[in-house]
C-alpha cells in the first residue's frame, strides 16, 4: 500500500505575513524597553523608576515569548514534514498554523471520513477551502493533545479535541481533498465516507 503524504511549504510572501505579527510583537517589547530605560534616566522618582523596571521584566519575557514562538513558526513553515499522511496503520494530522506535534488515529478506531467545504470565512494569510475530517469511534482512540494556537476549532466550529484529526485544503492544493478520497476508496474501501457539496466526496452508501 502506497502511503498519500501531503505538505505545505509557503512561498517568500506567505512566510513573511506568517511571520509579521511575531515580528511586530517583538519589536514593540523592544521599543517599551528603550522607553522605559529612557524614563528611569530621565526621571529622579523612585515610583516611576520602580514602575519602568517591572515594565522592562515583563517586556523582556514577553520579547523571549515572541522569539521562541517566531523559531517555532519559521521551523513549521520551511519544515516540509506532512500534514497529512496516510499509511496502511492510520492517519497522522498535524495543524498547519500552530506547532509540530500532530495527531494519530488508526483505522481500526476510525469510524467515518467527512470532507466538506469550511463553514467560517477564513481570515488567515493561507486561504483554507475545505477540510478532511477522521472521526474517531470515540474522543479517547485520538492520539494527541489540543493545543490553544489551533486554528481549527474557529474554522471548523469543532471543538479543540474533534479538531485534532481534521485536515486543511488550501485554495487550489494539489494533491488535496479529492485525492484522499481517491485514495481512502482505493485502500480502504470499507471506511465510510461523507461528503458535503462535493461530488469527490459523495457518500460512499450511495
Amino acid at each position: 500500500m502506497a502511503d498519500l503524504e501531503l505538505r505545505f511549504l509557503p512561498t517568500s510572501r506567505q512566510l513573511v505575513r506568517a511571520l509579521r505579527q511575531e515580528l511586530l510583537w517583538l519589536s514593540w517589547a523592544c521599543a517599551s524597553v528603550v522607553a522605559a530605560v529612557v524614563v528611569i534616566v530621565v526621571f529622579d522618582s523612585t515610583a516611576a523608576r520602580l514602575g519602568m523596571v517591572l515594565g522592562i521584566g515583563w517586556c523582556v519575557y514577553q520579547g523571549r515569548n515572541a522569539v521562541r514562538v517566531l523559531r517555532t513558526k519559521h521551523q513549521i513553515l520551511t519544515s516540509g514534514i506532512p500534514t497529512l499522511r496516510l499509511s496502511d496503520l492510520g492517519v497522522q494530522v498535524r495543524n498547519l498554523f500552530g506547532h509540530l506535534d500532530g495527531a494519530a488515529l488508526a483505522w481500526t478506531d476510525c469510524a467515518a471520513v467527512v470532507v466538506s467545504r469550511v463553514p467560517n470565512d477564513p481570515t488567515s494569510w493561507v486561504p483554507v477551502t475545505r477540510y478532511v475530517r477522521f472521526v474517531p469511534v470515540a474522543p479517547d482512540r485520538v492520539a494527541g493533545t489540543p493545543r490553544k494556537s489551533d486554528s481549527r476549532p474557529a474554522l471548523l466550529d469543532l471543538t479543540p479535541q474533534e479538531s485534532l484529526t481534521a485536515w486543511l485544503e488550501l485554495t487550489d492544493q494539489r494533491p488535496g481533498a479529492d485525492e484522499v478520497v481517491a485514495w481512502l476508496r482505493l485502500h480502504r474501501p470499507a471506511l465510510r465516507l461523507v461528503g458535503v457539496g462535493d461530488q469527490a466526496a459523495q457518500s460512499s452508501e450511495e
